[in-house]
């Protein structure tokens, strides 16, 4: 998944790996750092895959 701001071709602030389950409804916690930009800004979620099924995301939050 990348992590973009303002739409699908914007900045990227981060990169996640997500790896491969067992199964669709086999959930994982994955961390990954993100650029920090200062400001409030629209963000965008690119998944990217070969498959219609790529990623099934539940939530997602952010830390300091």
């Amino acid at each position: 998944i990348e992590v973009r701001t303002d739409n699908p071709t914007g900045p990227v602030l981060g990169t996640c790996v997500i790896p491969a389950t067992q199964s669709w409804g086999d959930y994982r916690e994955i961390r990954c750092q993100l650029k920090n930009s200062a400001g409030t800004k629209k963000v965008v979620f690119v998944f990217k895959g070969n498959s219609v099924d790529t990623v099934h995301l539940n939530w997602f939050r952010f830390e300091k």
